[in-house]
């Protein structure tokens, strides 16, 4: 709420100089909690733009876990999206966001229904937010 807002308000004003010095680093471990509304997003958004790569990382496993339900919120896939577009090392987004993708989010194992199990992929390309990481990868 408003002390998202305030964040937002700081790193709106802010020099790129002052969010990779003070703020990314403070905000780095709990980028997590700040995906609940937009300001947080943008506010995380704005730290994975212009924090430095040991800061991304911190915030990237912040989100590993995550990634499934952050997609499919109306807000926070906007930090998702952000953290593909700017982190270099491939292997590591891979391993931590899109990695845990292709796991069904269902707990329930049941064999005999193996079959007409519907695909943790296609539910994300299916789903309004989720579709929109797909996109991204494919420009």
């Amino acid at each position: 709420g408003y002390f998202h807002s305030l964040l937002l308000d700081y790193a709106s004003i802010a020099s790129p100089e002052d969010i990779r010095s003070f703020l990314t680093p403070a905000l780095a471990e709990h980028s997590l909690h700040l995906l609940s509304t937009r300001a947080g997003t943008k506010v995380v958004c704005e730290c994975a733009a212009y924090g430095t790569v040991k800061d991304r990382k911190k915030m990237l496993k912040c989100l590993k876990g995550y990634t499934r339900s952050s997609l499919k919120h109306r807000d926070a896939y906007l930090a998702v999206l952000r953290m593909c577009d700017v982190m270099d090392d491939t292997v590591l987004v891979n391993k931590m966001l899109l990695g845990e993708l292709h796991q069904n989010p269902d707990n329930e194992k049941n064999e005999d229904d193996e079959e007409n199990k519907p695909s943790p992929i296609l539910d994300l390309v299916l789903s309004d937010t989720g579709s929109k990481l797909f996109l991204l990868l494919l420009v």
